[in-house]
């Protein structure tokens, strides 16, 4: 199985639902970072080595094929696997049978695979990554939508997030807040909004309700993240727009000032981004 979707979309969620609502829940959940594996060791990690297989196996090493017997192996960023790597992995998915680095014998694992990428593979060049591994990966796959997709469910995570790091007694969102978070573009996903809830539970504990003017510094502060998507150009306009509200404290007119149009430009250009800002409080 892959998952596919923009980092911080919940890759690693989805693959954790999908291992606790099947047959294997009761049987261990393995994650690895691919992308954080050593290329001279992946092969050791994930099938394990024999006693002197190489300098420092001081020990045999059981690998996380191995470990998950029964249960799941979620690999996190499978495109950053190194190519002989991606060929013994393509063996154990047709067979079922590994080696241990530096073993003649033949061992069996009952462990699924789930993996999981940020990346578009099936444009990737081979000298990269097997197109036949990714047909074996990909025998169902699913796509994990980025959070500007999900409409409503932006307030409701913000929600959530809100009550569970700020309590019973933690502040709630005003109408204006809510549409401020309905325009911002969310370049980080899940991962960001819940980074911003976390913070703004932190710095307004005792407040009864957290209000645009509140919301806005950090989700421009956001904005200038690496993680930023392709359309960056939109993120980063939204952004400053959002940046000049917070400054003016709502004014139209100063707004335009500060990113020196009109009026009529800035209206145009809100219809264009679908952007709404919340109303100026009086």
């Amino acid at each position: 199985m892959l998952i596919t979707g923009e980092t911080g979309t919940g890759k690693e969620l989805v693959a954790r639902t999908i291992h606790t609502l099947s047959s294997r829940s009761l049987q261990p959940f393995l994650a690895v970072n691919c992308g954080a594996l050593r290329a001279d060791l992946a092969l050791s990690q994930l099938f394990g080595h024999r006693k002197g297989a190489f300098t420092g196996a001081h020990a045999e090493g059981v690998g996380l094929v191995e470990a998950a017997n029964g249960g799941t192996l979620f690999l996190d960023e499978v495109g950053e696997l190194p190519l002989d790597v991606q060929v013994t992995l393509l063996r154990f998915l047709e067979s079922g049978e590994y080696l241990r680095l530096g073993e003649a014998q033949v061992r069996r694992s009952d462990a699924r695979l789930i993996a999981a990428t940020n990346r578009e593979l099936r444009g990737a060049d081979e000298k990269f990554f097997r197109r036949d591994l990714l047909f074996r990966l990909a025998e169902i796959e699913i796509r994990v939508p980025s959070l500007r997709e999900r409409g409503e469910d932006i307030i409701a995570l913000a929600r959530h997030f809100l009550a569970f790091y700020g309590g019973l007694g933690g502040p709630r969102l005003t109408h204006d807040a809510e549409s401020v978070l309905r325009s911002y573009a969310w370049p980080g996903n899940v991962r960001e909004l819940e980074n911003v809830m976390k913070r703004i539970a932190a710095l307004h504990a005792g407040d009864d309700e957290v209000d645009a003017s509140a919301m806005l510094p950090f989700l421009t502060q956001a904005s200038a993240s690496p993680a930023a998507p392709a359309n960056g150009h939109i993120s980063d306009e939204r952004a400053a727009i959002l940046s000049a509200f917070a400054e003016a404290h709502g004014n139209r007119s100063r707004i335009a000032e500060k990113l020196g149009v009109s009026r009529k430009t800035l209206y145009a250009r809100l219809k264009r981004l679908n952007l709404e800002l919340p109303q100026r409080r009086r």
